[in-house]
């Protein structure tokens, strides 16, 4: 398992207050001006609703809002990389914020994480109003249009449930547990067929780390390409976060 360095921006509050007025307050994170919430005052914690303490590391990985998501949720807002329109997959989501800044930014989003993961990550959604049922007025507004298992180590039917090919996959801060690296770029690879494109913020936590994960990327024919760091929102950015372009290499 690699180490998990604390978040670097701990003061951010992802709690839904009960009470509408208290939405706004200076420590919000919000996408298109919108804030993005994680649990709410009703479930009087911070802790992902319905997430058991008994869950294995893998699972309980889920209950954290990771740099890496908040830096690639803020990249796509700057709208250097459009995601209106698009079909959007999110891979380990974890709390669903890559994914959900998708939907506000106009994206068709399916979430997928470990099967524990799901039922959290659905009161998430639904918490921020972005599930398909509450934003189907607006066809061109976006929406979570699922939340899904996927797990790479056992991935076909999985796989096999999410119907046509997406535009854009989005990973933040998935790598973690070495043994995992291999089944992510498995998986990353059979989503990222023809044009579809991979953003994948990483945080680089060992060397033995970014070798499995670049030597695998390269072994399944996956171009790698680094978004400048001045291309990057300008607060939220950290030196050892990297956000990568991923697309499949092109045979002559």
């Amino acid at each position: 398992m690699l180490l998990l360095m604390g978040p670097a921006w701990a003061a951010l509050d992802f709690v839904r207050p009960a009470s509408d007025a208290g939405i706004w307050t200076s420590n919000r994170f919000a996408i298109a001006g919108v804030p993005l919430f994680t649990s709410s005052d009703k479930t009087a914690s911070t802790a992902v609703p319905g997430m058991d303490a008994g869950l294995d590391h893998t699972a309980r990985t889920a209950e954290t809002v990771w740099d890496g998501s908040l830096i690639l949720a803020k990249y796509l807002e700057t709208g250097r990389f459009g995601v209106r329109g698009k079909r959007v997959i999110e891979l380990g989501a974890g709390r669903g914020l890559v994914g959900m800044a998708a939907a506000l930014l106009g994206a068709k989003v399916t979430l997928t994480d470990i099967g524990d993961a799901v039922a959290p990550l659905q009161a998430i959604v639904r918490l921020n109003e972005l599930d398909a049922a509450r934003r189907t007025d607006d066809d061109e507004a976006g929406r979570v249009e699922g939340v899904v298992a996927l797990d790479w180590t056992d991935r076909k039917a999985g796989l096999q449930s999410l119907g046509e090919p997406y535009d854009v996959v989005v990973a933040a801060d998935v790598v973690w547990v070495h043994d995992l690296i291999v089944p992510l770029v498995d998986t990353l690879s059979d989503l990222i067929q023809g044009a579809t494109v991979g953003l994948l913020a990483y945080q680089s936590r060992s060397s033995r780390a970014d070798g499995t994960l670049f030597g695998a990327l390269a072994s399944v024919g996956l171009a790698v390409a680094l978004v400048p760091d001045e291309q990057l929102d300008p607060v939220f950015r950290k030196d050892a976060v990297k956000v990568y372009c991923l697309s499949r290499q092109q045979t002559a």
